[in-house]
C-alpha cells in the first residue's frame, strides 16, 4: 500500500495523469479509500481534485494533455 501511496503523491508532484489515476486506481481497489488515516484521506482528496479518480474526468484530462503537448511540440519547432 505504501508503494500506492508514494506513486501517487509522486504522480501528484510530477503531474502525471496515467501514474495518478493508476495509483488511485490501486488505493481504491485494496479498501484503503474507508481507512482513517489522515494522509491518506488527505492523498486521496487530491487525486479526486485533480480529477484522477474518475474514469471519464481522467479519459478528457488525457486528451487535453495530449493536445497540448503536440501544440507545445508544434510551436517550439517554429
Amino acid at each position: 500500500m505504501l508503494l500506492w501511496q508514494l506513486r501517487a503523491a509522486s504522480a501528484i508532484s510530477l503531474n502525471d495523469l496515467v501514474a495518478g489515476y493508476g495509483a488511485g486506481q490501486k488505493i481504491i481497489a485494496s479498501g484503503a479509500a474507508d481507512s482513517n488515516d489522515p494522509n491518506l484521506q488527505q492523498l486521496l482528496a487530491q487525486l479526486k481534485n485533480k480529477g484522477w479518480l474518475d474514469e471519464k474526468e481522467s479519459d478528457e484530462a488525457s486528451e487535453i494533455q495530449s493536445d497540448m503537448g503536440i501544440w507545445s511540440w508544434h510551436s517550439s519547432r517554429h
